[in-house]
């Protein structure tokens, strides 16, 4: 089980309590003062309900989460609708960026990642990149999009894995496949398949995910301005 989604924050009401946002969701929202970053928080969590009520047809937001070492979110045990048929809760992860939020959920531990391009990159900005990958940006001109390709892919196995920063981006090299990337740390394979999907124009985004639960999903856009189980 794979499936992949994006939404458009830009088509979110900035009444959030129109909306069913956790609690703990809804604090973070408001710590925000711009506008455009209360969406973005809270367009994650709504492109999150409305994937899983796709999936899981019994499912009323809002959910119960819990964070793991790292601060990695996860789907708390009390989600009895959300929960497979092996008896795991179903896994997911968000990101956002610019006017666009992404989420994948999945069987097994999954990371994404979605990224608002750039015209130029910072000087310096290469020292987060394995020495491959560096070469690889700088033979290319050390043009923008070759570097967000590679950004996007570690970032979602950063957040796949669920150690934020505390693994380095430089630690671990991507490998370019036939039908995507793999990643390999001190010539070990993590066991990881990666892809890079198709996007809003001017974004990457890449998912990772364990090698044998890879389907051929492409992203699917959901209308983040659809209220999902709270009427207006």
């Amino acid at each position: 089980m794979l499936r992949i989604y994006y939404g458009d924050i830009r088509n979110l009401d900035p009444q959030w309590d129109l909306y069913p946002i956790g609690k703990a969701r809804m604090e973070k929202v408001l710590r925000y003062k711009k506008k455009a970053d209360q969406a973005r928080s809270a367009g994650a969590e709504l492109l999150l309900y409305q994937a899983l009520s796709r999936c899981f047809p019994e499912f009323s937001p809002p959910a119960s989460f819990g964070a793991g070492e790292h601060g990695k979110p996860y789907l708390a045990e009390e989600n009895e609708s959300l929960r497979l048929p092996s008896g795991r809760m179903v896994e997911f992860n968000l990101s956002h960026s610019g006017d666009y939020a992404a989420c994948v959920i999945a069987d097994r531990p999954v990371g994404i990642d979605i990224e608002l391009g750039k015209d130029r990159i910072r000087p310096g900005i290469l020292r987060f990149l394995a020495e491959e990958e560096r070469r690889d940006v700088e033979s290319a001109g050390c043009a923008p999009g070759r570097f967000f390709d590679y950004w996007v892919l570690k970032e979602s196995c950063i957040k796949a894995v669920g150690t934020g920063f505390a693994k380095a981006p430089d630690s671990f090299c991507m490998v370019k496949e036939k039908n995507g990337y793999r990643a390999v740390e001190n010539g070990r394979d993590l066991g990881y398949g990666f892809r890079l999907l198709p996007a809003p124009a001017g974004y990457k985004m890449a998912v990772c995910a364990e090698k044998d639960i890879w389907e051929d999903t492409e992203p699917e856009e959901l209308d983040l301005g659809k209220i999902s189980g709270k009427e207006r």
